[in-house]
């Protein structure tokens, strides 16, 4: 974006804080006696996007790729997502929602922790499927937050809840269809000729999950 290209030292600056970060995560999952808990969150719903979801994962990745190749340093936080984030607290709950920011035909990765009753509350809910489902700590759900209002009840006894997330911008997919260029870049034919595309873009999206018929 513009305001990007205008305070980019910002973004470089960010950027060199948290790469210490990212390299040390990245080492310590090749270290034998790194927590089994902790290597399981990060490896296993990385193996059950691929599997599940072959097509979108490769999306994902080759994605991924292209921006590491334009810009030099910039490193996949947890691929084959492009951003994490911890939600720390004694209980988390979020308000129904859908994450607009997120990549509309793509998933995001909700695991729970901490020590709860799953049977009884924090259930996560898919209002617009009028499904609710129970949700143990650590394990990983992938659900389009995009498109489907979401959200996790409250506990009703005494525990801890807490929540790792891990999802990709639609902007970064965006960027890469433009070849490396933002929307505001564009001309306004070229914008024209996007608008337009919208539909189609969606519905190449949506092809990319497997049907029932694929298993």
């Amino acid at each position: 974006s513009s305001y990007t290209r205008k305070n980019e030292y910002l973004f470089r600056e960010v950027a060199s804080i948290i790469e210490p970060v990212r390299a040390t995560v990245d080492s310590k999952l090749r270290i034998s006696f790194f927590p089994l808990i902790l290597l399981n969150m990060i490896s296993l719903p990385k193996a059950f996007f691929k599997l599940y979801f072959p097509k979108l994962h490769d999306h994902y990745e080759k994605t991924l790729d292209f921006i590491e190749e334009s810009c030099p340093g910039v490193k996949g936080a947890f691929r084959p997502f492009s951003a994490f984030g911890f939600n720390i607290g004694r209980e988390i709950v979020t308000m129904p929602h859908k994450d607009h920011q997120n990549y509309l035909t793509g998933l995001c990765l909700v695991i729970p922790f901490g020590n709860f009753d799953h049977k009884s509350s924090c259930r996560l809910v898919l209002r617009d499927l009028g499904v609710e489902i129970e949700v143990g700590a650590g394990v990983p759900m992938l659900i389009p937050s995009a498109l489907i209002t979401h959200y996790n009840t409250a506990m009703k006894d005494a525990g801890i809840r807490m929540s790792f997330t891990a999802w990709s911008g639609g902007s970064l997919f965006q960027w890469v269809d433009l070849g490396g260029r933002p929307f505001c870049d564009l001309s306004p034919g070229e914008q024209a000729v996007q608008h337009a595309s919208v539909q189609k873009k969606i519905l190449e999206g949506l092809e990319r999950f497997p049907l029932l018929l694929d298993a």
